[in-house]
């Protein structure tokens, strides 16, 4: 299979993703449906984004770049993709750059995304976009602005009978709910 890749990438060097050793290991886990998203994205928009590598002792560890690592290796593409050399002193500072990279500082709300969307086609979103910040987030709600309502995640929902909010008066023993 041919993949594009961006035209703006052309000025940096290449790599093949076989060449490169991986960090993360097990730090994150990419599940079949993502998979899947993943590989229609980059069949469909092509490879838009650099990976990020460290270079130690003429070896490439892969800093950013992993998911797509294991689609081109389970896929077979045997493509040079574009990356971009990240300064680190050593695989402690190398790891610790990776953590950055991979951070989300900004928090994705459902305005937020709402706002920024008003023209997207929500179809094309909910087939190839994965936001685990969000994991209760149902794209299509987000197709009309006035339709939707912020969900509480079910691991933030109170549980029947949970008395983790309950305090106890020290003088006399009352159970109390803070307000």
């Amino acid at each position: 299979m041919q993949i594009q890749v961006n035209k703006g990438l052309s000025d940096l060097p290449t790599i093949l993703l076989s060449e490169v050793l991986p960090i993360q290991k097990k730090l994150k886990k990419l599940s079949e449906s993502n998979y899947k998203k993943l590989k229609e994205a980059v069949i469909q928009k092509g490879f838009c984004f650099p990976v990020f590598l460290w270079q130690n002792e003429q070896k490439y560890h892969l800093l950013d770049g992993h998911q797509r690592q294991i689609l081109f290796e389970r896929e077979q593409w045997n493509v040079p993709v574009p990356y971009v050399l990240v300064d680190a002193d050593s695989l402690t500072d190398a790891k610790e750059k990776l953590l950055l990279c991979t951070s989300q500082f900004g928090t994705i709300t459902m305005d937020g995304l709402a706002n920024f969307g008003v023209d997207l086609d929500w179809t094309w979103v909910e087939g190839f976009v994965n936001f685990d910040a969000l994991p209760i987030l149902d794209f299509m709600d987000l197709k009309n602005t006035e339709n939707y309502e912020l969900k509480q995640p079910e691991y933030e929902r109170p549980k029947p009978n949970d008395k983790s909010n309950i305090c106890k008066c020290p003088n006399c023993g009352h159970d109390f709910e803070p307000k």
